[in-house]
């Protein structure tokens, strides 16, 4: 009986591959512990050099990355006096008011990104921040102001105007239209009312005085294809009401409701309004309104559509 001899190319190349792994075995491992090392080291001399080589720290750079209704985030980026500072942040802040209030401190902390939180609704704050090391602090910075948005939970969906619901209007809005409301003196006709309806923009007056006009946030339809308009009597005023057909239906509160009526006014909080589920899934820009994307800072995704939709019959 003949004797089976190996195949020692098939042998040879099994011993290759596994050299091959056991030299990048090796070359991982001379990286790894190269790492470990420079870690160890630094380390160890970090409180050496915090004290030799750090340096009084100079005012840090701040900006407002997020609002919301009852909550601001600030961004925080050290101006490093020295490469090798390491250091906390101290923010403070108090309602931008006459006279100044007292500033309230959130505390220290090595975080970049500062979160003040249990804030009013639709009212202006001043924030101001100030390093720290082993040196000492800085100067504080100079106050930034930001307002915070309006609670969208308090008037369904909606908010209200410049200066307040009772010296501008109010607006209430649902997936599919938007509502606004004036309060009249007592008497007011129709005929004293004045509105021009465009699919981007709304104007009001009644007698000459002009209650509301500009540019809306998103589209709408025309007096014909379903938006209407009302006078009803009140105890003590008239309420006129008029309701917009939405161009293109919202489909999830938090990305595509109106987060104001009218461009430049008064924002509101939409991450506050209720989902009805629909949200959870991903949204396909071809389904919601261009112009309204434009209004986003989302342009980009209508794909040029928006003037096919201003182009056409509203």
């Amino acid at each position: 009986m003949a004797l089976k001899l190996p195949n020692f190319r098939r042998l040879r190349r099994k011993v290759n591959k596994e050299l091959l792994e056991f030299r990048l075995f090796l070359v991982d491992l001379f990286f790894f512990t190269v790492k470990s090392i420079k870690e160890w080291l630094y380390n160890k001399t970090l409180p050496v050099t915090r004290r030799v080589f750090s340096r009084k720290p100079h005012p840090p750079n701040v900006q407002v990355k997020d609002v919301r209704c009852k909550r601001i985030r600030l961004q925080i980026d050290s101006s490093y006096a020295s490469p090798f500072n390491v250091e906390d942040f101290e923010v403070e802040w108090r309602p931008e008011e006459d006279p100044p209030a007292e500033w309230t401190s959130v505390g220290r902390s090595d975080l970049t990104a500062r979160t003040v939180a249990r804030l009013q609704p639709d009212t202006p704050y001043e924030f101001r921040v100030r390093a720290w090391n082993e040196r000492g602090s800085s100067g504080w910075t100079a106050p930034i102001s930001s307002r915070t948005k309006l609670d969208p939970t308090v008037a369904d969906g909606g908010g209200y105007g410049p200066g307040g619901p009772e010296a501008s209007y109010r607006w209430t809005q649902n997936a599919t239209e938007v509502c606004v409301s004036f309060k009249l003196p007592p008497g007011s006709s129709k005929r004293e009312i004045t509105l021009t309806l465009k699919p981007d923009s709304l104007t009001v007056k009644h007698l000459n005085k002009v209650l509301l006009e500009g540019e809306l946030y998103g589209t709408v339809r025309s007096w014909e294809n379903g938006s209407v308009w009302e006078l009803t009597k009140e105890k003590d005023h008239v309420l006129l009401s008029v309701t917009l057909e939405k161009q293109v239906k919202s489909l999830a509160p938090k990305f595509d409701y109106w987060r104001m009526l009218v461009l430049g006014h008064p924002e509101i909080d939409t991450h506050q309004i209720v989902s009805d589920g629909q949200s959870t899934r991903m949204l396909d820009p071809g389904q919601l309104d261009p112009y309204q994307l434009q209004n986003m800072g989302l342009g980009h995704l209508s794909g040029g559509a928006a003037a096919t939709m201003m182009g056409r019959d509203y």
